[in-house]
């Protein structure tokens, strides 16, 4: 599995770079990790970065995967699956499992870092399962 922690080069952070400049160097760098599964959630970050991650490696080299949990809406779930489907991604869900973590459910400060936290045990299995 590989981690995206790619630090922005000088070219993506120049001023003067374009945006089509900038959209190539994302590429360039998505197309660098070979394959990958991308946390989805069918915001418009989520959905940029899926799209590009498609276009850079093509379907059969990336999942976007969305967490299906009681957090997250029914409708929003919906609109997402819309999107992807849409757009033609590579897309699957999967049953989160933060509600088991007596620590998510705490609901302090500290929530959003085992939310995440189980987010990437499940993408990390994904990836194992599709031998990315």
């Amino acid at each position: 599995m590989k981690l995206m922690s790619k630090t922005p080069s000088s070219k993506s952070s120049d001023p003067r770079a374009t945006p089509d400049d900038r959209y190539a160097h994302l590429l360039s760098i998505l197309k660098s990790y070979g394959s990958f599964a991308l946390a989805y959630s069918g915001g418009v970050d989520s959905v940029f970065l899926a799209y590009a991650a498609h276009q850079a490696v093509g379907p059969e080299h990336y999942i976007a995967a969305l967490a299906i949990s009681p957090s997250l809406a029914g409708r929003e779930q919906r609109e997402a699956k819309k999107n992807a489907t849409t757009l033609g991604l590579s897309f699957i869900t999967f049953q989160s499992t933060e509600f088991k973590n007596p620590d998510f459910i705490r609901n302090d400060a500290k929530r959003c870092f085992f939310c995440k936290s189980d987010l990437f045990i499940h993408l990390k299995r994904i990836c194992q399962e599709r031998k990315f």
